[in-house]
């Protein structure tokens, strides 16, 4: 399965909004998600910057704003199609 990233820094209430969504979303998915720092990671944060929080998979992106209802329709369109390729 492929990872799921949730691209965020600190002190930031949107960041912390999506996390709660995303952690809905996992849940009934039954998968995991791993948040990354963007202020880690040169190229992503000059790419993201003013798009943070961003849900990243297998190349897909899904910026804010969404819904955890959104998040969970998005994730289960990438995850499939995803594992429908492999």
């Amino acid at each position: 399965m492929p990872e799921v990233i949730l691209w965020t820094t600190a002190f930031c209430e949107l960041c912390d909004e999506a996390k709660e969504h995303l952690q809905y979303a996992c849940e009934r998915l039954n998968t995991s998600y791993t948040c990354l720092d963007i202020v880690e990671y040169d190229e992503v944060f000059d790419a993201l910057r003013h798009r943070i929080p961003v849900v990243e998979v297998a190349g897909h992106q899904l910026g804010w704003p969404f819904s955890k209802y959104q998040l969970v329709a998005w994730l289960t369109e990438v995850l499939t199609s995803r594992t429908d390729m492999v």
